[in-house]
């Protein structure tokens, strides 16, 4: 495995470890909340980049199932989304990258979009 992909696979690592301290934010540490979207929103934005730099022309095509088109459907399938493409980066190439970064980055939107929208709200 090349330094990028590892350098993917450990922002897809941070990203879901994030997530899974989530449930933890309420009461009085819900406005941590926020924080942690940031933190997996730019984690995968990063990711999405590697993704991107190391596609090609030739990548296989797969699809991720649902777009998260909202904040609440990002976070539900966001999980299942990062364990898919660990799962993958943990096979064998060729890789679906172009796929893979073009959905990490609309993650990475809509995570990041609503927090700000959050944030501007207050």
């Amino acid at each position: 495995m090349d330094v990028t992909t590892r350098a993917v696979l450990d922002l897809l690592h941070v990203a879901q470890s994030a997530l899974g301290t989530r449930p933890l934010a309420v009461g009085p540490l819900e406005p941590y909340a926020q924080s942690v979207d940031h933190i997996v929103g730019h984690a995968l934005e990063y990711a999405s980049a590697l993704l991107g730099d190391l596609s090609n022309d030739n990548d296989p095509f797969l699809e991720f199932g649902k777009e998260p088109l909202t904040h609440a459907e990002a976070l539900e399938l966001a999980p299942t989304f990062i364990q898919s493409c660990c799962n993958i980066l943990a096979g064998e190439p060729p890789f679906p990258l172009a796929c893979m970064s073009i959905r990490a980055q609309t993650f990475a939107c809509v995570l990041l979009s609503s927090s700000e929208k959050d944030a501007s709200a207050s």
